[in-house]
Order: C-alpha cells, then sequence, then structure tokens
C-alpha cells in the first residue's frame, strides 16, 4: 500500500502536520473527549500535538505503510490523515480540516 516512488514530506507539510495534530487535539480537548473518552479509559489526560501523533497518528500510519509519520511521503501524510480524521468524524464527531497553507506556503 505504500508509494516509496513518492518525495519525502516537505519541512512545510511537516509544520502542517502538526499545526493539524494541534488543531484535532484542541478541537477534542473543547469537545470535552480527553484521551479517556477516545483511547484509554480511567484517567483524565488532555490532547497535545505530540499525543494525537503517538496514539493515533503514527499507529494508523504503521498500520497502512509499517513505517512512523518521519518516513512517510507527502501523499502517504494524506492518505494517513484522511483515515484518521475520517474514523474521528464517525466515531466522536471530531473533525479537523488539512491546512491548505501555512505561513504563505502550501502544506501539500
Amino acid at each position: 500500500m505504500s508509494d516509496e516512488s513518492a518525495p519525502r514530506r516537505t519541512k512545510k507539510q511537516n509544520d502542517c502536520l502538526h499545526q493539524s495534530l494541534r488543531g484535532l487535539g484542541d478541537t477534542f480537548n473543547d469537545a470535552g473527549l480527553d484521551m479517556r473518552k477516545v483511547l484509554k479509559p480511567g484517567v483524565d489526560i488532555p490532547w497535545t500535538a505530540e499525543s494525537v501523533k503517538k496514539f493515533m497518528f503514527n499507529p494508523i500510519s504503521m498500520v497502512m505503510f509499517d513505517r512512523t509519520s518521519s518516513k512517510l511521503s507527502t501523499i502517504e501524510i494524506q492518505k494517513v490523515w484522511q483515515v484518521m480524521i475520517r474514523h474521528s468524524g464517525e466515531n466522536h464527531g471530531v473533525t479537523v480540516g488539512w491546512p491548505d497553507h501555512l505561513n504563505g506556503g502550501k502544506c501539500k
């Protein structure tokens, strides 16, 4: 399922990924959906960009492409994001769009 011929992600795409992860974490928190409600029952754990990446994005990328975010191509990052956001929307009513631009540049 991987597209190893696609270019590796750019710094701008990396910045966009982290902005989007932070946005999803903030949106979960604002909706009252701490990590306990989404992933781990029993402990109230607020979301951060790093926890979204560690507990959602990277596990999905491992299943889809057998590697974590730092090794994904530009195309693979988009595919993982789409799966993660679809799951989040269907199961928790929470979605965050991929930013079209970050600091004046494209995020793709």
